[in-house]
């Protein structure tokens, strides 16, 4: 699902930075997928994670979750820490996301 999303948006005219396309990442137990990449919305960058939650089995929950590095303070880890919990997926990369805001 993450992976049809992520054409879908591209599909739609969203312009990716192939060149940061993360690892995706993948939570077997709770069957969670996430991919995580940047985008640029009217020469701003985006940072943005594309979360796939298995709420029935063959049913799932697609969540678009999008950091604004322009306004990245010093709470953003802890947003990331929350977020990671929620999605049952740890991604070790989204503490490194302030260095988009450069």
């Amino acid at each position: 699902m993450v992976e049809q999303a992520y054409q879908d948006l591209k599909a739609a005219g969203r312009q990716y930075d192939e060149q940061t396309l993360f690892q995706d990442a993948y939570n077997e137990e709770g069957n969670n997928a996430c991919r995580l990449t940047v985008y640029y919305d009217g020469g701003r960058t985006r940072v943005t994670v594309l979360v796939a939650l298995e709420e029935r089995e063959g049913y799932y929950l697609f969540k678009e979750m999008t950091c604004l590095p322009e306004e990245v303070d010093s709470e953003y880890q802890a947003v990331f820490k929350e977020m990671e919990a929620t999605c049952g997926i740890e991604v070790s990369v989204m503490e490194d996301l302030g260095r988009h805001s450069q």
